[in-house]
């Protein structure tokens, strides 16, 4: 019972180890031009700045969620809305919600919308401008658009450890790309990582960190489905 006792332990010591240093996967055949550590994401606090790099939260505000159902004969279609906003010092508002609904009857559960509905919808806005939204795919993969004046980019959530064969079923951070070339990456293992892949116009960088900021804050694991 002893040595049972002891090797738990000692494994589970292991393992809180290798969570403490482990951080997301990188995209293949990049270097990066800038790591900035992030603090003040985890755990959060919201009434501390968040911050990495020269960019950081002047107001950031969590409105919560509300959930809420109706009755449809034998079955419950119920629906959770969320809401949060932020303001950065280069002075970028975004103003984030979304839905998440659920038909229900017994222990059975599902997605009316069926994958199509955003789970987090984004406007940005003050000194850029863009529209951001997020979508959970058949595979468990978070993907989002981020529509700006100076381009369109793809976001892609990341599932895999640095190191590890077994991927996460909930996203460890965020990618984003324009092109298919890799040009921000948002690590959210500890304390938090945010990567720049290439050297972007300033405009570009700031909409990128207001993004950045907007996945930091937002905790996914509660808006996906289970």
């Amino acid at each position: 019972m002893l040595r049972l006792s002891l090797i738990i332990a000692l494994s589970g010591g292991l393992l809180s180890a290798c969570v403490s240093t482990a951080k997301m996967a990188q995209p293949a055949n990049v270097t990066a031009v800038a790591v900035h550590n992030v603090t003040g994401a985890n755990p959060l606090a919201w009434h501390k700045p968040l911050a990495f790099g020269r960019w950081h939260t002047v107001d950031t505000t969590d409105y919560g969620r509300v959930d809420g159902g109706i009755g449809l004969g034998k079955a419950v279609l119920g629906g959770t809305f969320h809401a949060r906003a932020l303001v950065t010092n280069d002075n970028i508002t975004a103003k984030c919600s979304g839905w998440l609904l659920n038909i229900g009857r017994n222990d059975l559960t599902f997605d009316p919308t069926i994958g199509n509905m955003p789970l987090m919808s984004c406007s940005f806005s003050g000194a850029a401008i863009g529209e951001f939204s997020i979508k959970e795919n058949h595979k468990n993969q978070l993907i989002g658009q981020f529509s700006t004046a100076s381009g369109n980019y793809l976001v892609k959530s990341e599932h895999q450890i640095r190191g590890s064969a077994w991927p996460s079923a909930t996203p460890l951070g965020f990618t984003v790309y324009r092109h298919e070339t890799p040009l921000w990456s948002v690590d959210k293992l500890n304390a938090g990582t945010v990567t720049e892949w290439l050297s972007l116009p300033a405009e570009q960088q700031n909409l990128l960190a207001a993004l950045s900021l907007v996945l930091l804050v937002t905790d996914f694991e509660n808006l996906q489905w289970d």
